[in-house]
């Protein structure tokens, strides 16, 4: 880190009074020697001429210590998640999230807590870092607790999640006549910028609800239901202890809809709803109400537009409808329910074989009717047979999937009005037009005229490769995308999904998809072939050691913009090997908790030799955690920072910490050895306070004086 950009952070911490933490170990020592296996150098690999790569036998390359360097902010990160009172949380949990664009809003609790990690005891955490150059942020949450995140400005500097309490928000929903409202979606809304705020509540049918919300402050309420129009709440004060709330909905007009059973009488209990296609209006949830004894259902205040009507109950075929609501109302809505039906289509390609794992897709020939999510795209089983229940009876159409078929379906749709045979034309060869009987299981073939096949063979210096994942997937789009996926069997060979006639990039997955490997651009014109890939022979082999032996268990990756995914974790005898390399030029990474992250110099590879790092040194890192006592209370300083500094034995500035809860700080990834504490507090540097720090956890408690 410069000094000018040290000194800008001091800057802000001291205007805006952030409790910022910041450090940057520095790693500029060069490694002590190791002991070196199988006769190479002291240095940590084979003697050659310094600051120079050698070819060596068989194509084997050689570096010398002067092609490898420390890493610098790259492996973990590190932090710990807090109470209000700068304890470390108990079974709190966190996880990496992405910064910038639409996620430097506010994040919904339940967008947030997907995929987190347990922490330690302590609240303090360890996340790898996936990709240094993409900016991260930390979110976590505890029971009691609402979801946060903080930013990471810096890999090597920790991270102080702080969480607040959550309050419960309570109330209740009632009419005009003071009847209560069931199944009203409350939402509780707040700044842009704020985490954590719940999903909807549903009134109850006593019309409760009960929201969560992320801490005490100025929130505001959104009541959308059946018995009204919409009702906003601003301003509302929500803290521990407050009263219940008493939302009044008030409507007229609106959509009556009358629900009876397929030449039969009317159905209760009924679930009727109605969304708006309006992107901005749907945000904010559905009008939802049941039929009565009568079979009807009455939703007031519905603004003129267009909607989706959905309804459903138990032992029927769901029924969505577009309702285009053309004045106040009311408007009448007769809807028939019937028994659902299945359709069970076997996809072939055209040679008749069947195809398995191929998505194919279901659209109705009215236009007006809405597919519910129950009758989704569906991937053929290995039977090459798609299954769809619950299917309301009527005219379907089943079609070929694969890359563009979204896009191509959306113009062939247009508006979404009409009948979709007059359009047929438009959803390619690939489609079969299917009647849909009520209580019945109807069985249709599509054949796919309109794509073609690949059998790709997987090659490397030594043969054809067993048990390779080959990916067809759109140039310049990410292979997760991929069109069409299959494993190679023992002779090297997959027979790949139909795919659309196009121009498609391979891909190749290695051991369990740590390694991948582009291979060639295929032009796909109508009929099938194969394409042979040949791996690149590159490789980078080494092993990673610490003074006391070799390191097990550390993840060593290619990194850098555009370099190729290549992951390995070393084995007991610290021994790595990151095979298939192209030509071009490498940079390596090595991490594992416990040690100062290391990364290499770039490395040059032709795509056909070895590169052999030898044995590279991994240095123990140590961590300090100690409390800063006899300081001015913060209540004295005003907007003064609180800073710890750590300082080598040559004075020069190594780390920066900010005190948290008044007297606490903490230094992550520090090399051992012998250090400097000076403490800022009140406007006042104190002398400094001499340290030895070894390996592991260093506890301190220092008295500035």
């Amino acid at each position: 880190m410069t000094t000018r950009r040290l000194a800008l952070l001091l800057l802000l911490a001291a205007v805006a009074g952030l409790a910022y933490v910041a450090f940057a170990p520095r790693r500029d020592t060069p490694p002590a020697p190791v002991p070196v296996p199988n006769g190479a150098s002291a240095d940590g690999v084979e003697s050659t001429a310094p600051g120079a790569a050698a070819a060596a036998e068989g194509g084997r390359t050689t570096l010398d210590q002067g092609d490898l360097a420390p890493a610098e902010g790259l492996g973990f990160v590190r932090g710990r998640v807090v109470g209000p009172d700068g304890r470390g949380l108990r079974e709190a949990r966190v996880r990496l999230v992405p910064a910038g664009g639409f996620l430097a809003l506010g994040m919904p609790r339940s967008a947030l807590v997907e995929g987190m990690t347990a922490c330690r005891p302590d609240g303090g955490f360890s996340l790898p870092l996936t990709d240094p150059d993409q900016p991260f942020t930390v979110g976590a949450v505890a029971p009691g607790y609402a979801p946060r995140r903080a930013p990471v400005e810096d890999p090597s500097r920790p991270v102080t999640v702080r969480l607040v309490p959550e309050v419960q928000v309570s109330g209740s929903v009632v009419d005009e006549a003071g009847a209560p409202v069931a199944e009203a979606e409350i939402r509780l809304t707040g700044p842009p910028q704020l985490d954590g705020l719940p999903d909807p509540a549903v009134s109850g049918p006593d019309g409760s609800f009960v929201l969560a919300a992320p801490g005490a402050g100025t929130y505001g309420l959104k009541v959308r239901s059946a018995a009204g129009a919409d009702v906003f709440l601003e301003g509302i004060e929500v803290a521990e202890g407050m009263e219940p709330l008493r939302v009044v909905v008030r409507g007229s007009g609106g959509v009556i809809v009358r629900v009876s059973e397929r030449g039969g009488g009317p159905i209760e209990g009924a679930e009727v709803e109605l969304r708006s296609t309006s992107v901005a209006l749907a945000r904010d949830g559905s009008k939802r109400t049941r039929t009565d004894s009568a079979g009807v259902a009455r939703i007031l205040s519905v603004d003129p537009g267009s909607w989706i009507l959905r309804v459903a109950a138990p032992g029927y075929a769901e029924v969505r409808r577009r309702h285009q609501q053309r004045s106040a109302g009311p408007e009448e809505i007769r809807v028939e329910l019937a028994q659902p039906g299945t359709l069970e289509a076997t996809v072939v390609d055209r040679s008749g074989l069947p195809v398995p794992g191929f998505q194919v897709l279901l659209q109705a020939r009215d236009l007006q009717q809405r597919l519910q999510e129950a009758a989704g795209p569906r991937t053929t089983d290995p039977s090459g047979v798609a299954r769809w229940s619950g299917l309301e009876a009527g005219s379907y159409f089943v079609i070929g999937g694969g890359e563009g078929w979204q896009m191509d379906l959306e113009t062939t749709l247009g508006g979404g009005e009409g009948d979709l045979g007059e359009k047929k034309g438009g959803l390619g060869s690939s489609v079969v037009e299917v009647e849909v009987l009520p209580g019945q299981v109807v069985r249709a073939e599509l054949v796919l005229r309109g794509h073609a096949r690949v059998r790709a063979e997987v090659h490397d210096d030594s043969g054809p490769v067993v048990g390779a994942e080959v990916r067809l997937h759109r140039r310049g789009v990410a292979s997760e995308h991929a069109v069409a996926r299959g494993v190679t069997g023992q002779d090297g060979s997959v027979l790949l999904p139909p795919v659309r006639p196009d121009v498609y990039q391979s891909s190749v997955l290695l051991a369990e998809g740590r390694i991948q490997v582009a291979g060639p651009e295929i032009r796909i014109e109508g009929a099938s072939r194969t394409v042979r890939i040949d791996l690149p022979a590159g490789e980078v082999v080494g092993t990673l050691a610490a003074s006391d032996g070799p390191v097990a268990g550390a993840r060593v990756e290619i990194t850098g913009a555009g370099a190729p995914r290549s992951w390995a974790v070393t084995a007991a005898d610290g021994s790595f090997r990151l095979p298939y390399l192209p030509e071009g030029e490498l940079l390596l990474q090595a991490r594992v908790d416990g040690f100062l992250p290391w990364k290499s110099r770039p490395l040059a590879s032709d795509g056909r030799s070895r590169v052999d790092l030898g044995v590279v040194r991994l240095d123990r890192a140590a961590t300090i955690a100690g409390r800063a006592l006899g300081l001015p209370p913060e209540s004295q300083q005003g907007f003064a920072f609180r800073l710890v500094e750590l300082h080598d034995t040559q004075g020069r500035r190594v780390a920066v910490s900010a005190l948290e809860n008044g007297d606490r700080f903490r230094f992550d990834e520090v090399r051992p050895g012998s250090y400097t504490l000076v403490v800022t507090a009140a406007g006042r540097m104190y002398p400094g306070i001499p340290i030895q720090v070894s390996e592991g956890r260093n506890e301190v408690e220092i008295r500035p004086e």
